[in-house]
């Protein structure tokens, strides 16, 4: 069972095609299981280059002084992780949560490599079963998650990815106060082991029968000038190594022993070049545009800059009449203190008079309304009374004119007992 270990370095755009297998693999020695890729390499680079527009717009935005990410900024990181033979992309998926929630990344794409391993002195294939994790190297705000990783939060995260992979955790050397051995990187080791099951080296004249014969199957098929290309770079590459006693005879015949596996590798090797070809030219054409809308706006930021000195005169003005007008709101706020307390004992009086007229006019409210009940009372006897008196006048008009009449007698009467005096005391 292999011991937990989660190892983070610089990554490169050849991983996703490592990862994916469109590349071929040095290493690749056993075909019984299958391996475990989330993306091609054509959508992790998709993918990667939209995220690091997003995350250079967010750092350019923080800092508003920079034009650019710096030249040595990591923006691609690369982990690889020792597993067992039961772990899964499920297993896997948590250590890439894990990193996201972390560092405040993104996970372009990750894989589990199954067919890797060397051989012993024994001649025994030893498989190596273990992780590639690529994520961005920018948080969301486009800063550096390399130089995040200090000590303490790689001492963390090698002891979180032992527990979420339910492996044995690795030796903590800081804890136990031990010399960290030299780390070698997953391709420094697989070369380390290649080194110890070296028992004969390859010589330059075993290459050379080997691409003679690849020379001779390409040239069948009707290879085109860019395969011809590849196999001899591959050639330069392999002579390399032979020149270095890096290469062993076994290794040799493993990597162009299988003529039908490297034709088809090196037609994928062009298309694969084409196609980063092509995109290099879409970028390219970006970055004209991307340019040029700099320029553009750096016109913009001086018009900016004049308007923003404009402003900034016009504003001291603006300061100094705002400090005058404070100076004379001072001084009418006290005036209007003075004025304001005049008004409230105003106020204060006339709350108390109203008092006074409200209690008044309650009083008189009660004796108007006794003396609508007393109207109501004498309007109504008065209305039988005037009906008798009514009555009564028209008996005395009946009475005076009876009156009237014996008046108008009497007077008549007295009219010839006059005449009759008169006559009497003549005589």
């Amino acid at each position: 069972m292999a011991i937990s270990s989660i190892h983070i370095e610089a990554g490169n755009i050849g991983f996703f095609s490592h990862n994916d297998r469109s590349r071929l693999t040095k290493n690749s020695i056993f075909s019984d299981e299958k391996n475990f890729v989330s993306c091609s390499s054509k959508e992790a680079i998709k993918i990667f280059k939209e995220e690091l527009e997003i995350r250079t717009q967010a750092y350019l935005k923080n800092h508003p002084t920079r034009k650019k990410l710096h030249s040595k900024t990591h923006t691609h990181l690369s982990a690889i992780v020792n597993l067992n033979a039961e772990h899964t992309e499920k297993d896997l998926k948590k250590v890439c949560e894990h990193l996201e929630e972390t560092f405040d990344t993104k996970v372009l794409q990750f894989s589990i490599h199954r067919d890797e391993g060397h051989v012993s002195e024994d001649g025994e294939k030893i498989k190596n079963y273990h992780a590639h994790i690529e994520f961005m190297g920018l948080n969301s705000d486009g800063n550096s998650i390399k130089r995040q990783l200090h000590r303490k939060e790689l001492i963390a995260l090698q002891s979180a990815t032992a527990k979420l992979l339910q492996m044995e955790r690795g030796t903590n050397y800081t804890k136990e106060q031990k010399q960290r051995p030299k780390r070698l990187d997953t391709y420094e080791y697989k070369e380390a082991k290649e080194q110890e099951s070296k028992t004969k080296r390859a010589t330059q004249k075993n290459l050379k029968t080997e691409i003679a014969n690849l020379r001779a199957e390409l040239k069948e098929q009707g290879a085109v000038r860019a395969d011809h290309a590849r196999l001899e770079a591959l050639n330069r590459e392999l002579e390399e190594q032979i020149k270095n006693k890096d290469l062993s005879l076994e290794k040799l015949q493993y990597l162009l022993g299988d003529k039908d596996r490297i034709i088809d590798f090196l037609s994928k090797e062009n298309e694969e070049i084409h196609e980063l070809k092509t995109e290099n030219n879409d970028y390219i054409q970006q970055a004209r545009t991307t340019w040029e809308k700099f320029l553009e706006a750096q016109e913009a930021i001086k018009k900016l800059e004049v308007a923003n000195e404009s402003l900034n005169s016009t504003n001291e003005s603006l300061q100094a009449d705002m400090s005058r007008l404070s100076a004379i709101n001072s001084q009418l706020k006290s005036k209007s203190n003075e004025k304001l307390t005049e008004a409230q004992e105003a106020i204060k009086k006339l709350e108390a008079r109203n008092e006074s007229l409200n209690s008044t006019n309650e009083s008189l409210q009660a004796d108007m309304s006794e003396l609508q009940a007393n109207m109501s009372r004498i309007n109504s006897q008065g209305t039988v009374r005037l009906t008798e008196a009514q009555e009564a006048i028209k008996k005395l008009e009946v009475a005076n004119q009876s009156l009237n009449s014996t008046n108008e007698s009497l007077q008549a009467d007295m009219s010839r007992l006059s005449a009759i005096n008169s006559q009497l005391k003549s005589k």
